[in-house]
């Protein structure tokens, strides 16, 4: 059930203890009784036996587990809190054979040896909608037509139980065999969801309500938890986030509260809810789960006693020693240290050019972090810089016009004249246009453990252009190393300021672009299940920031191989807004993206990250990418901190 103010309260009362005493664990013990229902008659039935579906890119929705036994023509409905999987119910309470890898491959498509039909029957409780889903990578058949028809016909759905479409081939398979059922695309689920979890967290600080248009000028604490009536860029450094407005799972801001590992959701009436207001500038505990998010008054103690911010210093090592322009092809994954996450990234991703068919961004070179330093020294700025944090701490609400002034000082104060000139000379030199693009890439970003997303600047500087000049890019993207939210976001993890510095990645400017994406190289809604997360928007639309009205496309690109079928599975939870609520590129582009994705995946696991904790399922990049006319470019990767 969504959060509302009775839902809330009511939850709460049940799942807590006290006002912040530790969460009892849900008890589900007096559903544990009956492992089945033959029939199925009411929603007091379904909720006895419901549980949370297997792939949560949805939230709010609950899930029972159906079979159909072919060969006795008789339908269970099973306790999905006792048996997670079809296989486990079937052994323990059906004739069938032991071995997982059989019982999957015979019955999970149609063929002579199928004894079961299984499938999933979903409740959207915003939509209050029943649907009945088969696993993705199946091939629809009248076997399935059968087992919609049975459960159409349980008391509880009166006629009106619907398929959810999956997959656009399971659609093409239903229609091909004129098999009529009651589809509900994935836009009409998304549209009137009301509820999206986002990272199932818990917190507990200081609830404060501050409208979009005030937080810019607000001073945020850590232990800060919001309710915010928009979408911002970033939120440096906070406890936790209400948001009213839907997010994609690879924003900005989502990438943001994955790393910190602090609650996000979205809750598109929390604005106006009586309960959420009535505990504005109180302490709460905030716990966002699947099904919805609760909170619940809570105290100052409590807060102290579970704060879990590391209050250990991260001394990071510059190296200044590279006073060149670089290549970009000259440095790799490991040359953070001097020119930055995000240029090394690129730079690793140019070894695998000449063995690829990769595409990326042209005339790459690097301005490394020697030039930022010798910037700020030259100009006595790091005096500045050490009185600027002294005052930052001895009064933090000053910290917004005091980092004002600081930009200001950096964007005004001469540039090294040799270092333009070379600059401008491997412009000319390259012969690639006069437009570029000088990004951001200090040394605390696109790192282990520490992502920054959208906590620097990028600008474009034209070579020859009186207003978009090469030495405003350059400083203006310098000046970026003191955002507000950057300073924040770095002070929350202990990142000592002097210890980072920023460094320039420049290339061609993109132009147009046809389409955008940023991509996950694994299934964060569902682990057993490989797939590539892929986020789409139209244009130069941004991905990685939601505005409000507008929807990016989602889906999933499953391994064929791993299926057995001859193409990519692609599975939609929702379609752009700007699109027309179509899918934006067809199989052959998809295609070439899943390949491209998993290209880098490869290299990036099996030559950095093979002996590292991490495993093929849990290891994951997170990858840019853009459509230039049928061109696929892939504008950065970096490894994904969940």
């Amino acid at each position: 059930m969504l959060a509302c103010q009775r839902q809330v309260m009511t939850k709460s009362e049940a799942t807590f203890k006290s006002n912040y005493d530790t969460i009892i664990p849900k008890n589900i013990q007096s559903k544990e009784d009956k492992p089945y229902y033959e029939k199925l008659e009411n929603h007091a039935q379904f909720e006895h036996l419901q549980g949370e579906p297997l792939s949560l890119k949805y939230g709010g929705v609950s899930s029972v587990k159906v079979v159909y036994d072919i060969v006795y023509n008789k339908l269970y409905f099973i306790n999905s809190n006792l048996y997670k999987y079809h296989f486990e119910f079937c052994v323990a309470h059906l004739r069938t054979f032991n071995d997982v890898f059989f019982f999957n491959n015979y019955n999970y498509k149609a063929n002579n040896n199928r004894q079961f039909v299984l499938g999933n029957l979903n409740y959207y409780s915003a939509k209050n909608q029943y649907t009945l889903e088969f696993a993705t990578s199946e091939a629809v058949s009248i076997d399935n037509k059968k087992l919609y028809d049975f459960c159409n016909q349980q008391k509880i759905f009166n006629s009106n139980l619907y398929f959810f479409v999956a997959t656009n081939k399971q659609v093409k398979d239903f229609n091909d065999l004129h098999l009529s059922v009651r589809f509900l695309t994935p836009d009409q689920v998304y549209e009137t969801l009301t509820y999206q979890p986002i990272v199932k967290k818990e917190a507990y600080g200081l609830l404060r309500k501050i409208s979009i248009d005030s937080l810019k000028t607000c001073v945020l604490n850590k232990n800060d938890i919001l309710l915010i009536n928009g979408t911002p860029l970033t939120v440096a450094g906070v406890a936790g986030i209400v948001t009213t407005e839907f997010q994609t799972p690879l924003s900005h801001l989502c990438i943001l509260s994955q790393n910190r590992k602090t609650p996000l959701c979205a809750y598109k009436s929390a604005w106006q809810n009586q309960y959420f207001n009535s505990l504005n500038n109180q302490y709460v505990h905030l716990r966002v789960e699947n099904d919805s998010v609760y909170i619940v008054p809570s105290s100052r103690q409590a807060m102290l006693l579970n704060e879990v911010f590391n209050n250990k210093s991260i001394h990071l090592i510059p190296d200044y020693t590279k006073n060149k322009l670089i290549d970009i092809t000259a440095i790799n994954a490991r040359s953070v240290s001097y020119v930055g996450g995000k240029a090394a990234n690129l730079g690793e991703l140019f070894k695998l050019k000449s063995s690829t068919k990769l595409n990326l961004p042209e005339g790459g070179f690097c301005v490394p972090i020697f030039f930022y330093k010798q910037h700020i020294v030259n100009n006595h700025l790091d005096t500045l810089i050490k009185s600027s944090l002294l005052a930052i701490s001895n009064d933090p609400n000053s910290r917004i016009v005091i980092l004002k002034k600081l930009r200001k000082a950096i964007r005004q104060a001469p540039i090294n004249a040799t270092l333009l000139h070379d600059v401008e000379a491997k412009i000319i030199q390259n012969n690639l246009g006069a437009a570029y693009r000088f990004r951001s890439s200090t040394t605390a970003e696109d790192i282990d453990g520490f992502n920054g997303a959208g906590l620097y600047d990028s600008k474009t500087g034209i070579s020859g252009d009186s207003n978009k000049t090469i030495e405003k890019a350059i400083k203006a993207v310098w000046a970026s190393f003191w955002n507000d939210r950057a300073v924040v976001e770095r002070a929350y993890f202990n990142i000592v300021h002097d210890s980072a510095a920023m460094a320039i990645l420049v290339h061609k400017s993109f132009g147009t672009e046809d389409y955008n994406a940023v991509a996950i190289t694994k299934n964060i809604y569902r682990e057993d299940m490989h797939a590539m997360v892929v986020n789409i928007q139209k244009g130069e639309l941004p991905v990685v920031f939601s505005s409000e009205g507008m929807t990016t496309e989602q889906l999933l690109i499953y391994d064929e191989t791993e299926y057995q079928r001859a193409n990519k599975i692609i599975e939609y939870i929702s379609y752009s807004s700007r699109n027309d609520n179509k899918p934006m590129l067809n199989m052959l582009q998809l295609q070439e993206l899943y390949t491209t994705l998993l290209v880098i995946k490869k290299h990036y696991f099996y030559s950095l990250h093979y002996n590292s904790k991490s495993t093929w399922d849990r290891f994951a990049m997170d990858v840019e990418v853009k459509w230039i006319g049928e061109k696929l470019v892939v504008k950065q990767a970096r490894v994904y901190n969940d």
